[in-house]
């Protein structure tokens, strides 16, 4: 029994970080999340559920999240998850995954574990546990 409420215990991180997904994209875009596509001027991830200008999205998200800005925007902010930008982004933040974009950062990028990767970041720039590249 003591095994067993250990294993369970163990599991609690992961079940309460799934729970806690949070993404916010601002800035009229383009934006693929697990590999479905969406549309609209501001888009939220809370929990499970997608809410893209007010309006929940069908269907429900699962494992890790993953988004791909196709464009421009404004900002992109994530609790965990790779962060990928084809154009520009104002500031971007995830506490766990990579964030790479193929134009500038004109404003702050931080990530706690991962890299951070733009043809140059003219804002501020911090990984705890990662590498910052610039121009490549």
């Amino acid at each position: 029994m003591k095994r067993l409420l250990i294993g369970l215990m163990a599991l609690l991180p992961l079940t309460a970080m799934a729970a806690s997904n949070s993404v916010v994209v601002s800035g009229n875009s383009n934006v693929v999340i697990n590999g479905k596509t969406y549309s609209g001027s501001n888009i939220t991830v809370n929990g499970n559920n997608v809410i893209v200008d007010g309006k929940r999205q069908e269907g429900n998200l699962s494992g890790p999240i993953s988004v791909i800005v196709n464009g421009n925007v404004d900002a992109v902010t994530t609790s965990a998850g790779n962060v990928q930008v084809t154009g520009t982004v104002g500031r971007v933040k995830t506490m766990s995954g990579d964030v790479r974009s193929k134009g500038d950062i004109l404003g702050s990028a931080s990530t706690m574990s991962g890299d951070i990767e733009a043809k140059s970041i003219r804002g501020n720039a911090e990984s705890v546990s990662g590498d910052i590249t610039q121009g490549e």
